[in-house]
């Protein structure tokens, strides 16, 4: 019961998130991709206070990863940063089993795989469009 209330609080922020961006107006692919790094870098920087600190080496991959498909989804390809989100859900689900990832708060799995889920449909769903012709700063 737990886990699916965690979900759902995941994916009510999620369209939080999504009304926010559009509220916004500019740069919404460059909003995703920093929502999709710090996404991955929460597992890494909760691990940081940890003692004894855990083996992070996952974590930094994991961060690493998200950053390419960052930033590549919004400077050339849109569709990579839905599959991002969508590859975001996969390692919520993953990572924990194969890494040691006790250090996080229990609902936090969950949530952010509701919020994956939503975010990546939202993305995957959009009209495909050039994602040069939405920058973040200049006319």
């Amino acid at each position: 019961m737990a886990y699916a209330i965690a979900l759902v609080f995941g994916a009510v922020g999620a369209g939080l998130w999504i009304a926010g961006v559009r509220w916004i107006g500019r740069g919404e692919p460059w909003w995703f991709a920093l929502g999709l790094v710090v996404a991955a870098a929460i597992y890494l920087t909760h691990g940081l206070g940890v003692e004894p600190p855990p083996e992070l080496g996952v974590a930094f991959a994991g961060v690493g990863l998200f950053v390419v498909i960052g930033v590549g989804g919004a400077a050339r390809w849109s569709w990579l940063l839905g599959a991002g989100w969508a590859l975001h859900a996969v390692w919520d689900v993953a990572a924990p089993r194969v890494a040691d990832l006790s250090y996080m708060p229990a609902w936090y799995a969950p949530a952010c795989l509701g919020f994956d889920l939503v975010v990546a449909t939202y993305l995957l769903s959009r009209p495909t469009r050039p994602a040069s012709t939405d920058q973040l700063v200049g006319p």
